[in-house]
């Protein structure tokens, strides 16, 4: 059984790897574990309950019950990609002591080892504090034995060997099913050296056999008593804290999604980086980034993408060619950076972008806001711009805003005014409908007042009819 499921478990590492990144690690550490063990503390608990046993001493200090399994742990495995696939050794042992009158002492200890497969894929990530978190599961295959050796003088107690009790029909000898929650604490940057703490629950209804152990241990057994199919554990908590050199380890953020526009870039260097609030230093997530390089006298877009769940990008590009990079996100203004990477660049370049808050008084063109013609009906194309105003309306809650409709110069001016404010008005009243309280909003009209450029074109006209808002309150 444990050799298909490791030859399984190889084929499944060979698959999930393919043109993936794969670099492998090796470890070890101490396993802290607590276990019910029902099995074996019911057959403590039956031996207790005779208060005279076979060999006719009394018994003045029963067995205490089993429950503290600790002991040490290896473990080798590989990260492929951002995900962990790894085998554990682990070898856990305790015991207990009963005392008797005349002297004689007799401990019972119960040891395993375990054999164990895991699988773990990132679930999230703390930058700043070199931290990565994963879930996952364990199979873990368990060999288990259970010791006793006695004494009748307390200084030929020490020189005394375990002896092993019989566990019939194989029944020490069980699997369990572990989910597992691994931290790996990854603390310094040009060592591979990572510090990992996994805490897991493993799930177990497998039955012991002790039907054999009444000629081992002496006893006045009680006739009602059955040892051949007594619970075993159902399960044991536990925490691993583990030492690794795991080069795999240092590179452990996700990729976020992209939009390849441009061919294929040769691979030379990885340009990453996080987008970040500039006033509190947190990511932004899911902010819009455009890297473009200059290429024959002009700018040249060659991939889009969203920033990840902490904020981060990364991207591989040539060297030798002058970039820029731009973000932008809904209640941020536009950032930009333009860089050079040399033929002589490292392999790795990092470019971090701080994004500025829309400020008061501050007047933002609402992109892609389409009415019927000489009318105040919005049309669904203006819908999606209109929802990330509602979702930073949403998110802000203090925020207040003016809300300008504006017109080109054609027509009557009057006329102008009248619509410009019904504009206003009409995407006030989607804001509303939506949930955002109307006195955060205040709908005006300009007409033909405030105009963007010189009207010498078509082009011209519809620069100048636009929607805007200006924060009024933060």
């Amino acid at each position: 059984m444990k050799k298909r499921f490791l030859f399984l478990f190889i084929i499944c590492i060979n698959l999930f790897g393919f043109s993936q990144e794969i670099k492998p690690f090796i470890g070890a550490g101490y396993n802290f574990s607590y276990s019910a063990l029902r099995g074996i503390n019911r057959f403590l608990d039956a031996y207790n309950r005779s208060p005279v046993h076979g060999t006719g001493f009394n018994l003045i200090d029963p067995f205490k019950h089993v429950t503290g399994l600790n002991g040490h742990n290896i473990v080798i495995g590989v990260t492929i990609d951002q995900n962990i696939a790894e085998i554990n050794w682990t070898r856990k042992f305790d015991y207990s002591t009963a005392l008797f009158s005349p002297y004689a002492r007799r401990d019972v200890g119960f040891k395993t080892r375990t054999f164990g497969l895991g699988y773990f894929v990132p679930v999230y990530k703390y930058p700043n504090l070199s931290l990565n978190v994963y879930g996952g599961f364990h199979m873990d295959f368990i060999k288990a034995r259970l010791l006793t050796k006695v004494a009748y003088s307390e200084a030929a107690f020490d020189t005394l060997e375990w002896k092993e009790l019989s566990m019939e029909n194989g029944r020490g000898n069980f699997s369990m099913l572990s989910p597992t929650l691994k931290l790996v604490f990854t603390p310094f940057k040009n060592v591979p050296v990572s510090f990992c703490v996994s805490t897991y629950w493993q799930m177990c209804w497998k039955n012991h056999d002790f039907s054999e152990m009444d000629s081992e241990m002496p006893n006045n057994w009680p006739s009602v008593e059955t040892y051949d199919s007594l619970k075993s554990s159902g399960g044991n908590v536990g925490v691993v804290f583990q030492i690794v050199y795991a080069p795999g380890f240092k590179k452990s953020e996700r990729e976020p999604k992209r939009k390849i526009i441009d061919e294929p870039v040769v691979t030379d260097v990885v340009l990453s980086g996080i987008i970040k609030d500039e006033a509190t230093n947190l990511p932004v997530t899911d902010a819009n980034i455009k890297i473009e390089k200059f290429a024959d006298g002009k700018w040249v877009e060659i991939i889009s993408m969203k920033s990840g769940a902490t904020g981060d990008y990364n991207i591989r590009i040539p060297k030798g060619l002058k970039y820029r990079v731009s973000a932008s996100s809904f209640g941020y203004n536009d950032k930009s950076e333009e860089f050079l990477i040399e033929d002589y660049s490292p392999s790795e370049y990092k470019k971090d972008l701080l994004l500025s808050k829309f400020k008061t008084g501050e007047s933002i063109t609402l992109q892609n806001i389409y009415f019927k013609k000489a009318s105040a009906v919005l049309l669904e194309e203006s819908f999606p711009e209109l929802d990330k105003l509602f979702s930073f309306l949403k998110n802000n809650p203090s925020v207040e805003i003016e809300i300008a409709g504006h017109t080109s110069s054609e027509g009557d001016d009057d006329y102008n005014l009248k619509l410009s404010k019904e504009r206003a008005e009409s995407i006030a009243a989607y804001l509303i409908t939506k949930g955002i309280d109307k006195t955060r909003m205040t709908p005006v009209g300009y007409g033909e007042k405030f105009p963007k450029v010189e009207e010498k074109t078509e082009d011209d006209r519809k620069l100048n009819r636009r929607v805007e808002f200006k924060i009024l309150k933060q």
